[in-house]
């Protein structure tokens, strides 16, 4: 009696799961299609200087690095001469899974270089 009703529960919580599961995912669906509509979610073209794909770019790599402050970091201080390394830059951090001590300075060396550019 005890294993029915054990196994009885533990297929009650599956049930409770997959449910729970489908309904999140219908959420998230729901959620992308409403920002798709809205014009929000597009595909970026990060070979064309632009001012929000900078933004975009030192915000990936900040995530990347983990950096705490990159408030002196901004697209405007970006001339469209230095985004090729900049592109460079963010191509190198983001296919790379882990950074040394010495690879998260170099790094940081040049977005100071990129910024000063």
């Amino acid at each position: 009696m005890v294993e029915n009703l054990a196994s009885g529960f533990r297929l009650g919580l599956s049930l409770v799961a997959r449910d729970l599961y489908f309904t999140i995912s219908r959420l998230c669906f729901r959620i992308m299609n409403r920002e798709a509509r809205k014009g929000e979610l597009r595909a970026m073209d990060l070979s064309v200087w632009s001012e929000e794909n900078v933004e975009y770019m030192f915000e990936e790599i900040k995530k990347k690095l983990r950096m705490a402050t990159g408030g002196s970091i901004k697209a405007s201080n970006v001339k469209q001469e230095v985004y090729e390394d900049l592109k460079d830059l963010y191509d190198m951090v983001i296919s790379k899974d882990r950074f040394s001590i010495s690879e998260i300075d170099a790094i940081t060396s040049e977005l100071g270089n990129i910024r000063k550019a």
